[in-house]
């Protein structure tokens, strides 16, 4: 008998491989794609009850992978080798998100940049505020999240961020954080670091491309809704009563 259920599961198993190989995961249901990952992990169990408990908890395969180590645990059969993989898997989507924006020169709010930052901060708890340092050819020279916490002007240094940015020879810069509890809609905090920013960047001949708030699955743009070209034409009125 358990001979007949090992072959069972490992032509279930074989399916799913099949199916993933000639048509991908567009008809897969969610529990389907979390089985297929816990096989690479749990190789002689059954593991599709497993895969509707965490589909249970966590509803979305986003929401899995977005799941804290310290969650996972308390589900029922999900021992540290799973819970590894579930957190390799999410850390190697990052790594491939930064490795496309590596290779090419980044253009503030293109898709892949919203991707990648998209990734970043799914599934974060706190606001995590980065900057991406770039070049006069706009290629990733470094990336830093510079606070961790409520955003405001209290915590995000405009000096020292243009500080950074001069001893690694950045000529450009791309903010971005993430508002976890809900809409990306900015504060009159996030207004007013953005204007810091540009107002400390600009005697330095250090541009600032971009701040991007990620929110909800949704995102805003300071640059294509004409915030920060609104900041470069306070800071040039200002200069010109100095």
């Amino acid at each position: 008998m358990k001979q007949k259920t090992n072959t069972a599961m490992h032509g279930h198993r074989a399916r799913l491989r099949t199916r993933l190989m000639n048509a991908g995961l567009s008809g897969f249901a969610e529990h389907e794609m979390v089985e297929y990952l816990l096989t690479f992990s749990i190789p002689l169990k059954d593991v599709k009850p497993l895969a509707k408990k965490l589909c249970a908890e966590f509803s979305t395969v986003d929401q899995i992978l977005d799941a804290s180590p310290d969650d996972l645990t308390r589900i029922p059969g999900m021992g540290p080798v799973s819970i590894a993989s579930i957190v390799f898997i999410r850390q190697l989507m990052e790594q491939y998100y930064k490795a496309r924006i590596v290779r090419k020169p980044l253009f503030p709010s293109t898709a892949s940049t919203r991707a990648y930052l998209d990734v970043c901060f799914r599934g974060k708890k706190k606001e995590i505020f980065k900057v991406i340092f770039l070049n006069n050819k706009n290629c990733l020279i470094a990336e830093k999240n510079v606070h961790e916490g409520t955003v405001d002007r209290s915590f995000v240094y405009p000096r020292e961020i243009i500080g950074e940015a001069i001893r690694l020879g950045a000529t450009r810069i791309i903010c971005a954080h993430n508002h976890p509890s809900g809409s990306s809609e900015p504060s009159t905090a996030d207004c007013d670091i953005t204007r810091d920013l540009v107002f400390a960047a600009r005697p330095l001949d250090i541009d600032v491309l971009e701040h991007i708030i990620i929110g909800n699955g949704e995102y805003f743009s300071f640059a294509e809704t004409g915030y920060l070209d609104q900041f470069y034409r306070q800071y040039e009125v200002n200069r010109s009563y100095a």
